[in-house]
């Protein structure tokens, strides 16, 4: 399938204007609920997200919770990443996931 076929018939169909909230719902409130989770069902989950820093390859970096806190409370920045509009889209665009006619391969 070509990816023109995606963008022409599918993302093209049922665009609404975006009324804001939808980066807060979609993503900050998912990653907070799957935190959330991990934290219920695995002790050593619970460790790692509570820690305010996580060291990966001798560096150390900020972690998630930290993070998604300073994200979402950075107006102009929730700002920029609100869509304008939210379309119908393929939910897990990999290419794995591709079919492809290998007769019609050049």
């Amino acid at each position: 399938m070509h990816m023109d076929v995606l963008f022409e018939k599918v993302y093209s169909r049922n665009q609404v204007e975006s009324v804001g909230g939808f980066v807060e719902y979609a993503h900050i409130q998912r990653i907070k609920m799957r935190l959330s989770e991990c934290k219920q069902k695995s002790p050593m989950l619970r460790e790692l997200i509570a820690a305010e820093t996580i060291n990966l390859n001798g560096e150390e970096y900020e972690n998630i919770p930290s993070l998604i806190r300073k994200i979402e409370s950075h107006v102009r920045l929730m700002n920029i990443l609100e869509p304008p509009i939210l379309c119908m889209i393929h939910g897990d665009l990999h290419f794995d996931n591709f079919l492809v006619n290998i007769k019609k391969l050049p």
